[in-house]
């Protein structure tokens, strides 16, 4: 930190002291309170949060699950594939192998939706989870406003988002629904 500079932060000094190798620079030790000026309502948001990871998580892994017995029935029909670890890959090799392998291809118009509503799922769920929390809206029903950088087309940009809990729940709502879809035509 250069001479002059102030940091502006929440939370407490546990202690503060020069430090002894420069008499001109001050060691404080710093400790972080994030949730100890949230609204009473704020824990309503952070479980549907926490749901949100959950369901997605869910499906995450049993569409990982899937992707490697699929893997395996593909190259029982001559088609090489790997399970990557990008969300993204993985949706691409999904459709590409319910498109290429022919006892899977009549659903490859289910993969293909599937997939399409996962991305744009996948967005929203990363655009909340990658934030912070920036105020909240105490009007009914309350709202946070989470704020986040998004790396497009080569630039940076600073995005906003104000949701209700029900509309974090929502989203929690349509990865337990795509996890569903999923499991149900999972290749025995």
């Amino acid at each position: 930190m250069t001479k002059g500079k102030t940091l502006i932060f929440e939370g407490s000094i546990q202690s503060a002291k020069r430090d002894p190798n420069d008499p001109n620079k001050i060691i404080i030790d710093v400790r972080s309170e994030p949730f100890g000026k949230d609204p009473p309502f704020a824990a309503g948001f952070y479980d549907a949060i926490g749901r949100l990871v959950v369901t997605w998580g869910k499906f995450e892994h049993h569409l990982d699950t899937i992707l490697h017995t699929l893997v395996e029935v593909a190259a029982q029909h001559g088609i090489s594939e790997k399970v990557p670890h990008a969300f993204q890959k993985k949706a691409d090799v999904f459709r590409r192998i319910y498109q290429d392998c022919p006892p899977l291809a009549p659903l490859k118009d289910w993969a293909d939706t599937l997939m399409s509503e996962a991305e744009l799922l996948g967005k929203d769920r990363n655009r909340i989870i990658h934030s912070t929390v920036n105020n909240w809206g105490k009007g009914d029903p309350p709202t946070i406003q989470l704020k986040s950088y998004e790396f497009q087309k080569k630039q940076w940009s600073l995005r906003e988002i104000n949701a209700t809990k029900e509309d974090i729940a929502k989203l929690a709502d349509k990865a337990d629904q795509l996890n569903t879809r999923l499991l149900g035509y999972r290749p025995r």
